[in-house]
Formats: C-alpha cells, sequence, structure tokens
C-alpha cells in the first residue's frame, strides 16, 4: 500500500445537505475526517456544531443489556435506516 501526501479541504454549504453530503465524501474513501473545532475557532462567523446524539442513551442501554446478558449481538447493516425517537422510547421503556 502506497502512502500519499494529505491536503487540509474544507467543505462549507447549506446546512440542510450536510449529512448527505458528509455522507457521499465518506463514500468515495478518499477523506479522512478532522475535528473542525481547532480550526472553525479561527474563522469569523462560523461555529462548531456541538449536538448530542439523541440515540445515545438508547445505545448505552442496549449494550449494557447484551454485556450484562451474555449475548452475541447480529450486527446488521441498515445505515441510514433509524426508528422515529418516540418509537424507540417506547420500546425502550
Amino acid at each position: 500500500m502506497a502512502i500519499e501526501r494529505m491536503k487540509m479541504v474544507s467543505i462549507i454549504g447549506k446546512f440542510k445537505t450536510l449529512d448527505a453530503t458528509i455522507e457521499a465524501y465518506l463514500d468515495s474513501g478518499c477523506f479522512q475526517p478532522e475535528a473542525a473545532s481547532q480550526y472553525v475557532a479561527n474563522v469569523k462567523g462560523f461555529t462548531n456544531l456541538n449536538e448530542e446524539n439523541p440515540y445515545g442513551q438508547y445505545l448505552n442501554k442496549l449494550t449494557a443489556i447484551i454485556e450484562n446478558s451474555g449475548l452475541v449481538p447480529k450486527i446488521v447493516d441498515d445505515a441510514g435506516k433509524t426508528a422515529p425517537l418516540p418509537e424507540i422510547e417506547q420500546a425502550m421503556n
């Protein structure tokens, strides 16, 4: 495997297309994401997105259940398929 020189790139665009844009770049296999927090602070008018994952608490709860039960989870590639939060909340309670 050859080593290639990397270049820093910035992607600026509309927030409503952010997820689709990031997914397209990651799927290309040509990008290695970096945390933008160290760069954004120096750019006037831009802020770092710092949102908590709304599914995080449910993932942690499921992980604890699986670990405590001794079960081995079946990994299914359902990328992009997410149930609405109220549905997950109801199933977990």
